[in-house]
């Protein structure tokens, strides 16, 4: 049933599969909105420089030397292309207040799919890890024997991976409040 004057004469109301899957219809004020909005924001024809955040490596091996040859312990990131909770924890991972981590650990990010021979699904079965994302704080030997010290199952804010890691990692404990750091 639909409103008198919404549907053209003769025209027939969609169901919601139908609605659904016909593409949007962009309104032209929408679309000035969205350039007046990124003009408006944009810096006076100076870029702003970008802030610092967590660099991941996305290769296990190299990682695994680095950590063994460093004797830092290793943050793995495992997540999965269709997960919205990774794509969260991933957003996450770039507030700069976390960079001040990157010194006291190797990132690994590892994207878990369906070839079973997989760097992602490798570790991801030997963790026995259940579902996405999974962080986990691992340290490696000399010899490249693994042990997991932490796991983090889900999302986390960036306030509770500060903590996490601050309590997890090695080096200085380093406190956020009120927006400053402070070292204890």
């Amino acid at each position: 049933m639909s409103a008198p004057g919404l549907l053209a004469a003769g025209a027939k109301p969609l169901s919601l599969r139908e609605a659904a899957e016909q593409p949007a219809k962009r309104d032209v004020q929408d679309s000035s909105f969205s350039n007046l909005l990124e003009e408006s924001t944009r810096s006076f024809g100076v870029d702003k420089p970008r802030e610092p955040k967590l660099e991941f490596s996305s290769d296990l091996k190299s990682a695994i030397d680095e950590a063994k040859t460093t004797g830092k312990p290793m943050v793995l990131l495992l997540t999965s292309r269709d997960c919205a909770w990774c794509d969260a924890l991933n957003k996450e991972l770039t507030d700069p207040r976390l960079k001040e981590m990157q010194n006291r650990a190797v990132f690994l990010k590892l994207d878990v799919n369906d070839d079973p021979n997989s760097p992602g699904r490798i570790m991801f079965n030997a963790l026995g890890a259940k579902g996405f994302p999974t962080t986990s704080i691992l340290n490696i030997d000399a010899n490249g024997g693994i042990k997991e010290t932490k796991r983090l199952n889900g999302y986390y804010s960036t306030g509770e991976l500060k903590t996490t890691f601050n309590e997890a990692l090695p080096g200085p404990r380093v406190l956020l409040a009120d927006n400053k750091y402070y070292i204890r």
